[in-house]
């Protein structure tokens, strides 16, 4: 035996799906970024481990998408962002494992937003199905 589905509970399985794909789409933006932020860091740590060993010619970002090309002289030191604007002056070393802790954080990030997103598209999923079998059967 089954039962009937008023009116006001597929509209509000109609809201549900709405919420739950905008919140999948958001969500989705978000790990795009992380993953973008993760490339960054791999990028750092391979470059730091091209300056440990100078002298080392390599392109130096100036802005707007700009490199100069430069070579790197000394490695005593590298300047690394710790949040709200504030930077400090580190050795390679501490830099390396300030970016991988980084990295790490971003990580486990990307890891639960991939998990939601998942939860979210097979909710998403479930409710276009059910739907559509509303609309079949009637």
């Amino acid at each position: 035996m089954t039962r009937q589905i008023s009116r006001e509970e597929i509209e509000r399985l109609a809201q549900e799906l709405e919420m739950v794909e905008q919140l999948a789409l958001s969500m989705q933006r978000q790990l795009d970024m992380v993953v973008s932020a993760i490339d960054d860091m791999n990028d750092a740590i391979s470059s730091i481990k091209l300056v440990e060993k100078p002298p080392s010619e390599t392109l130096i970002h100036i802005g707007g998408s700009t490199y100069v090309r430069g070579t790197i002289q000394e490695n005593s030191s590298l300047i690394v962002a710790i949040g709200a604007g504030y930077y400090i002056e580190v050795d390679s070393n501490l830099a390396r494992t300030m970016l991988e802790a980084r990295m790490k954080e971003l990580e486990e990030t990307r890891k639960n937003l991939e998990e939601n997103v998942t939860r979210l598209v097979e909710r998403a999923s479930q409710i276009r199905q059910f739907l559509g079998s509303l609309m079949r059967t009637q």
